[in-house]
């Protein structure tokens, strides 16, 4: 559980700190007053990447140099961030940043996952990716030598004079990591669709569109070699993967905003359970502006399905018709402007 979290320098807060003394934590208040500051933090000391910028300066307080997240629970998390990012665990500091990821947990809605339903398919894959990673050492390891030996075969096309033993060689290489990540994405697909939970009572399932299949894979790159040579890119593999969201057997291109609202969240649901299923430890879940377009028995249903076993911390410009037995489970912190 996060006992508190001090905040130096991290967009508009110059020195702010919270305690925490239960597992549900609303913070409250009007708009641009740092409620979203406050989850991306939490979020940052978890994963040390934002979900909101992919820059790690912007997190930074204007015309200051040095931002300090540090972050509370069974141990001290503290992160450091000016001209490089620097990590401590209990004032020791981390060198091998690769092996903080998957210490702890996070499960996050935010406005902007409204993207992964409207948006291009590269934020759907990133959704894939950072999920499956979390619960799994071995496909963030295979991700991320896939990437490696894909820029490799990418230059290999780019060259005037190809080399075909070596593009031959790479080609294989990539395809053996394609099977395996092609493998883990069907299987966590699957995961979420027999586990679907939802806010209401529409039917929520995924579609996996691979751009090759397992079976198919070394037939269909043998096809497509002429196109990748002619446009100097790999034109098959999990980089051109994407997922599609169905509900009530219908593509989620013509879901309303609530129905859009209703596919995350169920999403967000649904990784809780798993990645609790999977992890010694659950997951902290951070609910930015959640509340917004929900009807209230939306609303109502969703503070039922918080499991006050998770720490969850909700941010909301609003609680209007919350039922008080609900609310009561909660840490509400107002957050007022100065």
């Amino acid at each position: 559980m996060i006992k508190s979290i001090e905040l130096k320098n991290i967009r508009l807060f110059k020195n702010v700190s919270f305690n925490f003394n239960k597992n549900i934590v609303v913070f409250i208040g009007e708009n641009a007053i740092g409620k979203t500051t406050i989850l991306e933090s939490i979020y940052f000391s978890i994963m040390l990447k934002s979900p909101r910028t992919n820059n790690d300066s912007d997190l930074i307080s204007f015309k200051e140099n040095l931002g300090i997240i540090k972050v509370n629970s069974n141990k001290e998390y503290k992160i450091v961030l000016n001209e490089k990012k620097r990590v401590f665990i209990n004032d020791i500091e981390i060198n091998n940043l690769k092996e903080y990821i998957g210490l702890n947990n996070v499960v996050i809605f935010s406005p902007n996952d409204l993207d992964l339903i409207y948006g291009s398919p590269s934020l759907r894959r990133h959704f894939l990716d950072i999920n499956i990673s979390q619960i799994s050492k071995i496909y963030l390891n295979k991700l991320n030598e896939y990437k490696k030996v894909l820029k490799m075969r990418n230059d290999i096309l780019k060259e005037e004079k190809i080399n075909k033993t070596l593009l031959d060689v790479t080609t294989k290489n990539l395809i053996d990591l394609a099977k395996d990540i092609i493998k883990f994405r069907y299987e966590f697909i699957k995961e979420l669709n027999d586990n679907i939970i939802t806010i209401g009572k529409e039917k929520i399932s995924i579609e996996y569109n691979p751009s090759t299949t397992y079976k198919n894979i070394d037939e269909d790159f043998n096809k497509s070699l002429d196109l990748d040579i002619s446009t100097k890119l790999t034109n098959k593999g999990p980089h051109r993967d994407d997922i599609k969201f169905i509900i009530d057997n219908n593509k989620s291109n013509y879901a309303s905003q609530g129905q859009v609202r209703t596919i995350v969240l169920a999403l967000k649901l649904t990784l809780i359970s798993i990645i609790k299923k999977y992890k010694k430890n659950n997951p902290v879940v951070l609910l930015d502006d959640v509340l917004s377009e929900l009807d209230d028995e939306r609303k109502n249903r969703l503070f039922e399905l918080l499991d006050d076993n998770y720490q969850i911390f909700i941010s909301t410009t609003e609680l209007n018709n919350i039922r008080q037995d609900l609310l009561e489970k909660a840490q509400i912190i107002k957050l007022i402007k100065k």
